[in-house]
């Protein structure tokens, strides 16, 4: 369960904290502490404190020579706040951002349970993977000018209004895709390559194998439609979705062939669709649900089928806890991560000829060509029309109001908050 004293450790404060503000809150009914004192077009940038809830989620003035930064700019990281250097290094780039976008990384980093952010940053953490903006100042070797619109990714430092960022994770933002398009993209766009990639699925060569369908799980979300989209283009067929809410369902029209309620699938449901994709096997299943989901997606593998895992959604709750996690919830937490996890005997991977392959692209910092040719490829497909425009985005005002909004399982795409 843990790997080192000190996720143990982090544990311990996420529960803690939490609590305290359950407590604190809703108990004692105490005020949260208010946001700094901004003033229309100031710069600002949202931090996270500490573990706990939404209230945590603060309002920071930059000064005219502060901005944040993500974990991986060596001799200047962590912050998240820094003092902007007076030439700016020669790989670097400092943004006026205009868009960020949220993640549901985000709500597990303000409940202190999301483990890259612990390690690399701690707290306070000012959270966000992906931006988008106009260049300020630009390293001399960076391939960027002053007024530059650009969109890409920071490891984490993402909520502000000036962020400095490495220029290899930027890109010029293509002229006809709007600032909050821009903002929505690489997180899911990068996330979803690779995750094709483990699965065995490349945009230049076709799947030879005798399966090529894939199954989506959380397929309306910002991973999942991007998933849907790519995997098409990538020769996956059938492509099937599926959805927790039936609301969702029509937003899959003209990305899969199929879609299913959560709810219907695996459980012999009187539904049709559902019971049809019972009865299928597939190439790839892409799950970030957890264990409510994962056992049945690796029985539904054919042959050479591998299951890629990039989250645990249903072990964390959802709803009200977009506030804090009370006590009720972390033994709900606690029920489902003692629950028996579904076991990958190598014996049986050897005899089914199946895999299960997991990852998280926040720990990815290093990996230069690799993030390189995967920023490339979105690129190049935002050109050719094959994404940016079908993502639906919305876009928020409050990063805090785009927390609760996520965290209730009722979003569509991908939420921006225009800063």
């Amino acid at each position: 369960m843990w790997e080192s004293y000190e996720q143990f450790q982090n544990q311990l404060s996420a529960v803690y904290w939490n609590l305290y503000d359950w407590f604190t809150l809703s108990v004692l009914h105490l005020p949260p502490t208010p946001d700094d004192k901004i003033a229309p077009g100031e710069d600002h940038c949202y931090l996270i404190h500490r573990p706990g809830s939404i209230n945590q989620v603060r309002k920071r003035l930059l000064q005219p020579n502060e901005c944040t930064v993500g974990y991986n700019l060596p001799g200047i990281s962590p912050g998240p706040i820094v003092t902007i250097p007076t030439e700016i290094p020669n790989d670097l780039v400092l943004l006026k951002v205009s868009h960020f976008s949220v993640n549901y990384a985000d709500v597990c980093i303000r409940w202190g349970l999301y483990d890259s952010a612990n390690k690399y940053v701690g707290w306070p953490i000012c959270p966000g993977f992906d931006i988008a903006g106009t260049v300020l100042k630009a390293g001399p070797e960076s391939g960027f000018v002053p007024g530059d619109k650009v969109f890409g990714a920071t490891m984490f430092g993402g909520y502000s209004s000036k962020v400095l960022a490495p220029a290899r994770q930027l890109r010029k933002l293509p002229g006809d895709l709007p600032p909050e398009r821009g903002a929505a993209l690489p997180a899911v766009a990068h996330t979803a390559v690779h995750a094709l990639h483990l699965a065995g699925f490349s945009p230049t060569t076709p799947p030879r194998t005798l399966n090529k369908g894939v199954l989506v799980h959380s397929a309306a979300g910002g991973v999942g439609s991007m998933l849907c989209t790519l995997a098409r283009k990538f020769g996956a067929s059938p492509v099937v979705g599926v959805v927790g809410r039936p609301e969702k369902v029509k937003t899959l029209a003209g990305l899969c062939d199929k879609v299913a309620l959560k709810g219907d699938l695996w459980k012999g449901s009187k539904d049709p669709i559902a019971n049809e994709i019972d009865a299928m096997k597939f190439q790839a299943i892409f799950d970030a649900n957890g264990q409510e989901t994962l056992k049945n997606s690796y029985d539904h593998l054919t042959q050479g089928g591998r299951v890629i895992i990039y989250g645990f959604h249903s072990n964390v709750p959802s709803g009200n806890a977009a506030q804090f996690l009370n006590p009720w919830q972390w033994v709900k937490i606690l029920l489902k991560t003692v629950q028996a996890m579904p076991k990958f005997d190598p014996m049986m991977l050897t005899l089914q000829s199946k895999g299960a392959l997991g990852f998280n692209l926040s720990f990815f910092a290093e990996e230069f060509g690799m993030l390189k040719y995967y920023f490339d490829l979105i690129v190049d497909y935002v050109n050719a029309g094959v994404i940016g425009t079908g993502l639906p985005v919305t876009v928020m005002k409050d990063a805090r109001e785009a927390h609760i909004v996520l965290s209730s399982a009722a979003s569509v795409g991908k939420l921006v908050v225009a800063i």
